[in-house]
Parts: structure tokens; C-alpha cells; sequence
């Protein structure tokens, strides 16, 4: 059965390159919030790796879904490149601006892995509806 996609459909490297501009100014727009909140002692400096971890994960979630959304297919295959590329992009930040620490950037990886994953399986299911057109017998 062959779907009728509905708009016009963009380009896969376009699509990852939107995906990623996405997740990088959400992390930085929620990195500059944290590091408001704890200048303004609103927040304690023990929570900056919390508010690092949720940076992560709802910015990947965004830019792999913004992209899961663009391109109406191949969206499994779209997720996991932007994924990859914002990955690719936090360890070349964390080598130019940290000079090489990746101590903690593990934990990084397998959240961002964690909210791509999350906005990939979710897109998946968008507008497939299944419905059966006849009746199955219960014998064979």
C-alpha cells in the first residue's frame, strides 16, 4: 500500500542540518537559562550536570524531531544522523573550548542517544493507521 505524503519534502542533508542548528541553539539558549539561574542563586552549583543532562536530552529530542518532521520518510534513517551529528558537534565543542577533558562526556552521548531515540520512535508512528479490510478467519 503506498501513502500519499502530504507537503513538500526537503532533503536529507537539509533536513540533519536543520535538525542539528535546532538542537545546538537549544542547548545553548538552556545552557545560558542554567547558567543564569545559578548566577542569580536561584539554583545550587551541584545541579550543573542535572541541568547539562536535561540540556542534552531535550535538545536532541527537539532537533531529531524537528527533522523526523521535515522529511516525511526515511525518518529512522534522519533521527540517527542527526543524532550523530549533534553528538559529533558536542565532542568538537568539548574539544575546542575544554581543551580535550572528555571526562564526563559519556554521560552525554547516551542521553543525547536517549532523546533521539525517544523523537525517532515517536515520529515513526505519525500518521500510520492500520485498519483491516476484511475479516480473518479464525481457521485456516
Amino acid at each position: 500500500m503506498v501513502r500519499k505524503m502530504k507537503g513538500k519534502q526537503i532533503s536529507l542533508p537539509l533536513c540533519v542540518a536543520i535538525g542539528i542548528a535546532v538542537a545546538l541553539v537549544l542547548s545553548i539558549a538552556m545552557a545560558a537559562m542554567a547558567a543564569y539561574l545559578i548566577s542569580t542563586e536561584k539554583l545550587q552549583v551541584g545541579t550543573i550536570p542535572i541541568c547539562t543532562a536535561i540540556a542534552h536530552l531535550l535538545s536532541a529530542f527537539a532537533g531529531t524531531w524537528i527533522a523526523c518532521i521535515i522529511n516525511k520518510e526515511k525518518r529512522l534513517l534522519t533521527g540517527g544522523i542527526t543524532a550523530l551529528g549533534y553528538i559529533l558537534l558536542l565532542l568538537a565543542s568539548t574539544a575546542i573550548l575544554l581543551e580535550g577533558q572528555y571526562s564526563g562526556i559519556l554521560i552525554g552521548i547516551a542521553v543525547t542517544l536517549v532523546g533521539s531515540g525517544a523523537a525517532v520512535l515517536t515520529g515513526l508512528r505519525k500518521g500510520k493507521v492500520r485498519s483491516r479490510k476484511h475479516k480473518i478467519p479464525a481457521y485456516r
